[in-house]
């Protein structure tokens, strides 16, 4: 018989089968964003030669590929909701009707166990969960309700679905961080001249002072600071690793490095138990910068590694350690003490002990940037609870101030930021006032400003004799410090001049003991009339005048090395004595004249050598 005769009616029994059988599971897929005609179907059909294994396509595993196959394909290939219910066949073992059907799967494949009953009324409920899924069909019958669980799981234990979640009681509060603070009380101190590598020493001796502990950098750095000097064993240099041990001297420029914070920690921390104290270091390394923060928020100042005015380190020196292992030195390593940010203006204020104006602002992201390259080192000291030492200024004192002037003693708009020495002109007694310490008559801070006198700035120039008489001179114009024709009255201008060898260019430094006083020698033999700035602002001209202004009167000396230094006003350190080009100066003119200006770093009109 011809073949394609018989075929024609099977066919067509097929096709008017399949919407029969789709009727079951109509409830199923109705839900579904796509579904398929009945050519599509017939297509998929007749398109199963096609696969290679035609098991790839047994997807409920029973045998043979028929039109439940074909429903569960394109109910995952569509990422179809819902389950369909097959019926049992003659290669299923038979099942067996349980009040609570189970049946334990084998790995990678899936056991279906049916309950049927006749005609039911379905109500689906589908609980999906993340890798094993376990799919539950829940079905009811009227009016004799019947239960039929279809249960698919495709992993060897089956799963689940866990409990809802328990409502948990919300997290503590988190107290706003303010968007700005600034540790207004901080001293800074240079590592000049007795320290030249020793910013490790000076920036923890800062810390370490403002928790009131009276001690100075170069005890620390000598007394309590573990560190090993070079020197050369069977051809190779020797030296500490850096990181536990200060490599080299911090006294001396020669063969000298640095450390890094576990050195460090163990410096304060030996110096704490020398002295009986509870307090500790906390090794904050690895600390993203901005969770710092939180630390100056509460008034802790933080020690941290960074470069020289933000330079970008470079690979340095290498030698080996003691143990025998190579290690390499990153060039540009400076310590400093974070003790302000401000996120509105995006800086962050540091105590920087090679900066003559002690309280430098640096760009936050450029910080954080040198500070991540240095290895994101910072400790802190941990009191258990921060003490802020006890206030001992009054009115009439000076105090170093840095940070922001207010208009009035009660909340208000910011004036100026400043980091500068004033008088303490007036104390309000309300303790509830914000700001209540005024200060040079000019606007009101904190009362934290209180709790450090005048600091000291600068140290005596190596080898100079108090009371001794000395020139000065410019290294931009390798001219001297000279008084207009000798002239000894209030006002005569001070400028540069070729050396000629006169009395006027010869001055006496009698020293304070926390600054310097230079008195003219054309002046009754030097015990008259000083180098007097007259005023304490940048431009600021500078002439000769009788004693009794100390704010203009009083100069500190900073080593740069090499036996350079600036001469700036104790008053406000970034303020530094300043020639004007190459000429010889006059009495009212501008070339050649002596003036104070704002410190700039590596201005040689700014440096000076004491002869």
């Amino acid at each position: 018989m011809n073949k394609k005769i018989l075929l024609k009616p099977l066919l067509f029994t097929a096709f008017l089968s399949v919407p029969l059988l789709l009727t079951n599971i109509k409830s199923d897929i109705s839900s579904a964003a796509e579904t398929r005609s009945i050519f599509d179907f017939k297509s998929l059909l007749f398109n199963i030669s096609t696969c290679e294994d035609t098991a790839c396509y047994d997807l409920n595993q029973n045998n043979k590929v028929d039109v439940f196959d074909f429903m569960r394909y394109k109910r995952e290939a569509y990422n179809l909701s819902g389950t369909t219910t097959e019926p049992t066949t003659t290669n299923h073992e038979p099942t067996t009707t349980t009040p609570t059907p189970t049946t334990t799967p084998e790995p990678t494949n899936t056991t279906v166990t049916i309950m049927t009953t006749p005609e039911p009324t379905t109500t689906v409920t589908t609980t999906t969960t993340p890798e094993p899924t376990t799919t539950t069909v829940t079905t009811t019958t009227t009016p004799e309700p019947t239960t039929t669980t279809v249960t698919t799981t495709t992993t060897p234990t089956p799963t689940t679905t866990p409990p809802p979640a328990q409502t948990q009681a919300p997290p503590p509060p988190v107290t706003a961080m303010p968007d700005r603070k600034i540790i207004s009380n901080m001293r800074s101190i240079l590592q000049s001249p007795e320290l030249p590598t020793g910013c490790e020493a000076t920036g923890l001796t800062i810390a370490i002072n403002w928790y009131g502990y009276d001690v100075d950098k170069v005890t620390i750095a000598t007394k309590f600071m573990p560190q090993m000097k070079f020197h050369y064993s069977n051809g190779r240099l020797i030296g500490a690793d850096f990181i536990t041990t200060f490599a080299g001297d911090p006294r001396s420029n020669d063969l000298s490095y640095g450390c890094y914070i576990p050195c460090l920690m163990t410096t304060a921390n030996s110096y704490f138990a020398s002295v009986g104290s509870s307090y500790r270091t906390t090794n904050l390394t690895g600390t993203e910068l901005t969770d710092l923060f939180p630390y100056i928020a509460k008034g802790t100042p933080v020690v941290v590694i960074s470069t020289p005015e933000l330079r970008t380190p470079v690979t340095g020196d290498s030698w080996y350690t003691p143990d025998g292992r190579r290690v390499t030195w990153q060039r540009g390593h400076h310590c400093m003490v974070l003790m302000g940010y401000d996120l509105r203006k995006n800086t962050v204020y540091c105590a920087d002990p090679m900066m003559i104006r002690g309280i430098v602002e640096y760009n936050l992201d450029e910080f954080r940037r040198i500070y991540n390259m240095k290895g994101k080192n910072a400790m802190i000291i941990d009191t258990g609870s921060i003490t802020v030492p006890t206030a001992t200024a009054a009115v009439g004192d000076r105090i170093k101030y840095t940070g922001y002037i207010h208009s009035a003693s009660e909340p208000c708009a910011d004036g100026p930021y400043v980091s500068e020495v004033y008088t303490v002109t007036h104390i309000h007694t309300d303790p509830s006032l914000p700001y209540p310490v005024c200060v040079g008559n000019i606007g009101w801070v904190s009362r934290d400003a209180l709790k450090t006198n005048i600091p000291t700035y600068g140290n005596a120039p190596s080898g100079i004799v108090n009371n001794g008489i000395y020139n000065l001179r410019n290294k931009q114009s390798s001219k001297y410090l000279n008084v207009d024709y000798g002239i000894d009255t209030n006002g005569t201008n001070i400028y540069q001049w070729t050396k000629d060898g006169s009395v006027e260019q010869r001055f006496r430094l009698e020293n304070n003991g926390s600054s310097y006083k230079l008195y003219a020698m054309c002046s009754s033999s030097g015990t008259n009339r000083l180098v007097t700035a007259a005023a304490v602002s940048s431009g600021a001209n500078v002439h000769l005048y009788s004693p009794g202004l100390d704010s203009t009167q009083e100069w500190v000396f900073n080593s740069l090395g090499n036996s350079e230094y600036t001469i700036a006003l104790k008053s406000n350190p970034s303020l530094v004595l300043t020639a004007y080009g190459n000429s010889n100066g006059s009495s009212s003119g501008q070339m050649g004249n002596v003036y104070v200006e704002n410190y700039n770093p590596g201005a040689s009109s700014q440096i000076w050598y004491i002869r």
